[in-house]
């Protein structure tokens, strides 16, 4: 059966920007859907003062492109908020991935099909999709 997509990511945090990444390094077309208006996940939705990471900063580099690992420096060994905020979109835009992540729209549904064996997804604005494989990012990576 054909599908709109190969597949579909739900979350554009450091997990979605991921499996974005490695998806579309497989030959796949991926559409990556953000609730919000920019990437970060958790960085991009919790904003309180003084909000810092709790583990060190270098757990959250990437460190499957060597240049892209040694190209960025971190400020402290536990960076604020807008630091990570920040090396999140510095990837979204090394990597080329804004052009795949659609934001501002949320999944309201997915369901797998048994008889074609692919998924058919629902989007806040009534669109609906089909892709093969289907992704919830939402957590570590």
């Amino acid at each position: 059966m054909k599908t709109d997509l190969d597949a579909i990511v739900v979350g554009a945090g450091f997990s979605g920007l991921y499996m974005l990444h490695r998806l579309r390094e497989q030959g796949l077309t991926v559409r990556v859907f953000e609730r919000g208006t920019a990437v970060g996940g958790t960085w991009y939705w919790n904003r309180y003062p003084g909000l810092q990471c709790d583990t060190e900063t270098i757990s959250y580099s990437f460190t499957f492109d060597k240049a892209l690992y040694n190209d960025w420096t971190w400020s402290r060994r536990f960076a604020p908020r807008e630091e990570i905020q920040r090396y999140a979109e510095y990837v979204t835009d090394r990597l080329d991935l804004r052009k795949d992540i659609q934001f501002q729209t949320a999944v309201s549904f997915a369901h797998f099909q048994e008889e074609s064996n692919t998924w058919k997804v629902g989007l806040d604005d009534g669109t609906v999709l089909t892709s093969r494989f289907f992704v919830t990012a939402s957590g570590p990576l």
